[in-house]
C-alpha cells in the first residue's frame, strides 16, 4: 500500500498541475510533465516494491507464521507485485491526467470493463481453473493494471485531449469578440 500510495499522490499532483497548464492553454508543457511523471512513478514504483520484498518476507516470517510453507508460498506474491506496482502506477498517472484533461467517460469505462474483464475473469481462470492459486489471482491483477496503463499512454499519445482545449480556446476567442463588440 506503501508504494501504492507514492504513485497516486504523484499522480494527483500531477492531474492538478496538468488541468491548470490545460486551462492556461499550455498544453505541450502538460504533455511533457505529464510524461516526466510517468517515468517518475514507474520508476520509484520499481525501486520501492523491488525493497518490500525482503522487508515483506520478514514481516511473513515473523508477524504472521514462521511456517516455511507459507514464507514459500508468499514470496513468489511480492515478485508479481513488483509487476503490479509499475502497471498501477502507470494506471494512476494515465488515468489522473485524462481525467484532467475532461476524459472523465473514457477511463470510468476503460477501469470498469478491463478491471472486471482481468481481476475478476481472470483471476477466476488463472487461480481456479489453472489451479495456480493465490499467484494466479496476482498475475490477473498484473494484467488489469498493465492492460489498462497502455490503453492510456496510447490515449494519452493520441493527443486527442489537446483538440479539446484548443476548440474551447477558439470559443473563448469568439465569445470574447462578441462581447467587445456589443
Amino acid at each position: 500500500m506503501f508504494v501504492d500510495t507514492f504513485g497516486l499522490c504523484v499522480a494527483q499532483a500531477g492531474a492538478i498541475l496538468t488541468g491548470r497548464l490545460c486551462g492556461m492553454g499550455d498544453l505541450n508543457k502538460a504533455d511533457k510533465m505529464q510524461r516526466q511523471n510517468l517515468k517518475l512513478v514507474v520508476f520509484a514504483n520499481f525501486v520501492l516494491s523491488t525493497l518490500c520484498i525482503p522487508i515483506g518476507n520478514l514481516v511473513i516470517k515473523y508477524v504472521y507464521s514462521a511456517s516455511a510453507s507459507v514464507v514459500m508460498h508468499a514470496l513468489p506474491i511480492f515478485f508479481i507485485d513488483v509487476i503490479v506496482e509499475i502497471g498501477r502506477g502507470m494506471n494512476h498517472v494515465g488515468q489522473q491526467g485524462l481525467n484532467a484533461t475532461k476524459d472523465v467517460k473514457f477511463t470510468t469505462a476503460i477501469s470498469i470493463l478491463v478491471g472486471f474483464t482481468c481481476s475478476v475473469g481472470f483471476a477466476y481462470l488463472f487461480g481456479i481453473v489453472l489451479n495456480m492459486g493465490l499467484s494466479g489471482i496476482w498475475v490477473a491483477f498484473a494484467m488489469d493494471e498493465i492492460i489498462r496503463a497502455v490503453i492510456y499512454y496510447f490515449r494519452w499519445c493520441k493527443g486527442r485531449w489537446k483538440k479539446r482545449f484548443k476548440k474551447e480556446e477558439e470559443y473563448a476567442t469568439i465569445n470574447e469578440t462578441s462581447v467587445n463588440e456589443e
